[in-house]
């Protein structure tokens, strides 16, 4: 779960073996700490996710989900997200797939977070490698001078899955975010993780390390995921 992301399914989808073809997907889970990028978003608690999405046979996508993120006095009580995308195949083996992302959190006015967008381009390959780049625009961070401001991300990812048997498989990520306008140096971020999977449950367990130093980074973390997809 945490090397592949929303962008990475939608492109995992449309390769040969994936999920190809128009209609529903969603999926529906528990992760003992939503980690993105190498930051806590549910600071350190659980979190449950529900994603929803629809692929038309053109290559046109659409999606919506909605995550619990703990609450508590700084911390908003959930985030939502709705994306449109367009992706094709690449020859036999490849794809890719180009992504906008709205991101909102929802709670007490005094816990929310300003919204925020992302535009996202990936390439898989073979339902092994995945690459990502992304663009996080009027994200908030801490000012050069004090204070808050709004700045951009831009981040890179690539990550690798590797089948181990008919049921498990080695999974491989490693990221760089660069940031604008706010004061929070670069970072790279990594994961080292195994998944099991029997028909539509998917079970994950990935150690997490990061150079952030956000107040919400993670150190070494394990972190553990059950997804069931339907």
């Amino acid at each position: 779960m945490a090397c592949w992301q929303a962008l990475g399914a939608a492109v995992v989808a449309l390769l040969p073996g994936g999920v190809v073809g128009a209609g529903f997907s969603s999926s529906v889970g528990v992760l003992s700490d939503k980690v993105v990028y190498g930051n806590s978003q549910s600071g350190g608690r659980a979190s449950a996710v529900l994603d929803t999405s629809y692929r038309m046979a053109d290559g046109w996508a659409f999606g919506a989900g909605l995550a619990s993120l703990g609450g508590g006095p700084t911390r908003a009580d959930a985030e939502a997200t709705l994306s449109a995308g367009y992706g094709q195949a690449l020859g036999d083996n490849g794809a890719w797939q180009a992504t906008y992302t709205r991101y909102h959190t929802l709670g007490s006015p005094a816990r929310r977070r300003p919204g925020f967008n992302q535009l996202g381009l990936a390439f898989g390959w073979a339902e092994r490698l995945q690459v990502s780049a992304l663009v996080s625009l009027g994200v908030s961070g801490p000012a050069p001078g004090g204070g808050r401001t709004r700045g951009n991300a831009g981040i890179v990812d690539a990550s690798w899955h590797q089948p181990l048997g008919r049921r498990f498989a080695l999974d491989l990520g490693l990221g760089h975010v660069n940031y604008s306008g706010v004061a929070v140096p670069a970072y790279y971020f990594g994961s080292l993780g195994l998944s099991w999977g029997i028909g539509p449950v998917q079970v994950f367990a990935s150690h997490i390390r990061s150079g952030s130093r956000l107040p919400i980074a993670v150190g070494p973390r394990a972190v553990v995921s059950l997804l069931t997809t339907f």
